[in-house]
């Protein structure tokens, strides 16, 4: 089993220990280690091969062969035999995610090993990803020289040197001198506090100058440093009583440095952060992950909230802008021929006038970062309004329709409905009580709301339900098969189900199928996403994710089938209004013109 020292356990535990003079032990004797490398990279920063074994992701050993570096190596021998149960390694130049994409990584290595039996080896797929690659080894005691070889590559988008940053082995038999060493300086006041007290002052000072604005990059880089590498001071101390290649695994994260990046909201922090999470483990790791997110989603947040948005939508979180965050965001239109969408990753509903512009927004409170996408914890994201059950508030906002009166009915990923008039008022507000899960990348599912006289009707899997727009329901049904695309017409309800590419009628009262509703097969085009609407006769419209548009009469009749777009649409979504088609494909809004009404 893999062994990393928390130093923070290890404060604890001295903590414990009573403040008298105490007999230092006596320092360890270590074993010394001597490392090579096959070539080294010759340029103005220094990539020799002890700074593998340093204890730093700031630093790396990079290979300087002219070629990519495949059959290049790094190689570290003890002066005594070591026990190795296994060897972690960290592929790449880590001082941030852009530096470890631009240079050269290893693929694939080979670990091999000499004890007094012989040499023994392991090749192993490091793969490619800003993180640690742990490898079980088994090499047991004896060992005494370990060599790390370069069998693949993993290009980097600018340079060709290919880089290690840290390799770490799990020596059980040192662990406890090492502990012991560290315990012994710790516990011995006149030693470790005057450093431990310098250090605080300095960090405290780069806090306070950070906050206020004086030498504002220079003390940023310094609580980065401190972040990413540990404390100085601690680096030191862990380089002279451990041994190369069991230190990383001893540097602590600041938690008082980690509150600071977090509360100064600086992009330029995350690259610290990213360090030091790939250098922890467990729920820190974690942790780390979730404030370089949330830095990164503020600095879009203040970015993009009031950004100048075109019309007809763009993706952001500015009012007109749109998030769809991978799903399908429902639109419709009003009597005005006002456009509605149901802005899904923003929390919130916008109008759209004739000519493109936003006029309404319905939502909660100014942009926010968010957490949660259907009820699920995420990264932290931008999202143009708050989450909230209030009035006239939305947490992800999966589908809308407009009825009569300009009623709009909204559903949320947790099936709450609020129907809302066109002054932004809630008419009601009730819970579809169906037992159908909504979960992300329902982009080819349910739920659709759709409209008929004076109800909504919300399409839930295979399930239906009819409510007025007071909140009462008057129907409930189940279908064939789960629900792709539907949409009431002429008072027949029209889906399309997972059994078939046909569009099934079925009666809206009591869910009687009365058979296949278009009087011709669909021809199979490779489209998978569907969207249905209707126009003012009745008529009926079907877009798919391939481009197609087909129009039928309220009858099943085929009126029009054409190609109008002849590039992939991303979860379409149709609405129509007169003479214009409107079409919905991610966060963009375009406009067609009726085949009907030319």
């Amino acid at each position: 089993m893999r062994i990393y020292l928390t130093f923070c356990a290890m404060l604890a535990a001295v903590a414990a220990i009573p403040a008298v003079p105490a007999q230092a032990a006596p320092p360890p004797t270590r074993a010394k280690a001597t490392i090579t490398a096959s070539s080294t990279y010759e340029g103005e920063q220094k990539h020799t091969a002890d700074l593998a074994f340093d204890g730093s992701l700031g630093t790396s050993w990079a290979e300087g062969k002219a070629s990519a570096g495949k059959g290049e190596w790094i190689e570290i021998a003890w002066d005594r035999p070591q026990t190795v149960t296994s060897v972690s390694l960290w592929a790449g130049d880590f001082r941030s995610v852009a530096e470890w994409e631009s240079r050269n990584r290893a693929g694939k290595v080979r670990v091999i090993w000499w004890t007094k039996e012989g040499e023994k080896s392991k090749e192993v797929d490091v793969g490619d990803r800003f993180g640690r690659k742990d490898v079980k080894v088994d090499a047991g005691p004896g060992v005494n020289k370990v060599r790390i070889a370069l069998t693949g590559i993993h290009s980097g988008t600018i340079f060709d040197d290919t880089h290690i940053a840290e390799v770490a082995f799990n020596f059980p038999d040192v662990r406890p001198d090492c502990q012991a060493a560290l315990d012994a300086w710790r516990a011995d006041p006149k030693k470790s506090e005057p450093v431990e007290k310098a250090y605080a002052e300095a960090r405290d000072a780069a806090i306070a100058g950070a906050r206020g604005g004086r030498d504002y990059d220079k003390n940023l880089e310094w609580l980065g440093r401190a972040l990413a590498d540990g404390a100085p001071y601690l680096a030191e101390k862990i380089a002279e009583v451990c041994p190369q290649g069991y230190r990383l695994q001893h540097v602590p994260v600041d938690e008082v440095v980690l509150a600071s990046l977090k509360t100064l909201r600086d992009a330029r922090g995350v690259p610290y952060l990213d360090a030091a999470r790939v250098r922890s483990g467990g729920s820190l790791s974690e942790r780390l992950a979730d404030a370089a997110s949330e830095i990164k989603a503020w600095a879009q947040l203040e970015k993009d909230k009031n950004e100048a948005v075109p019309n007809w939508g763009k993706r952001g979180i500015a009012k007109g802008a749109l998030q769809a965050r991978d799903e399908a965001l429902g639109i419709d239109v009003n009597s005005q021929g006002d456009i509605l969408v149901a802005d899904i990753g923003n929390n919130r509903v916008q109008r759209f006038t004739p000519d493109g512009r936003v006029d309404a927004v319905w939502g909660g409170a100014d942009a926010v970062i968010v957490d949660k996408w259907f009820g699920q914890r995420v990264d932290p994201y931008a999202a143009g309004c708050a989450p909230g059950k209030n009035p006239v508030e939305f947490e992800q906002p999966n589908d809308l329709a407009v009825g009569n009166f300009d009623y709009v009915a909204v559903i949320d990923h947790d099936k709450r409905v609020q129907v809302i008039d066109p002054e932004a008022k809630v008419v009601s507000t009730f819970q579809v009580p169906s037992e159908y899960q909504v979960l992300p990348g329902h982009g080819t599912s349910t739920p659709i709301v759709t409209w008929w006289g004076d109800n909504f009707y919300f399409l839930l899997g295979n399930e239906v339900w009819g409510f007025t727009h007071k909140g009462q329901k008057v129907v409930d049904f189940k279908v064939e098969d789960d629900i792709l695309a539907g949409v009431v017409a002429d008072g027949k309800l029209l889906v399309r189900t997972a059994a078939s590419r046909d569009i099934v009628e079925y009666a809206v009262q009591d869910g009687f199928r009365q058979g296949r509703f278009n009087k011709k097969p669909i021809e199979e085009d490779g489209s998978e996403d569907w969207d249905l609407a209707v126009d003012e006769d009745d008529n009926v419209y079907l877009l798919t994710d391939t481009g197609w548009l087909h129009i039928w009469n309220k009858k099943g009749k085929a009126l029009h089938q054409s190609q109008v777009s002849e590039t992939a649409l991303t979860h379409p979504r149709i609405a129509v209004s007169g003479s214009v088609v409107y079409v919905l494909s991610g966060e963009k809004i375009g406009r067609l013109p009726n085949p009907l009404k030319p």
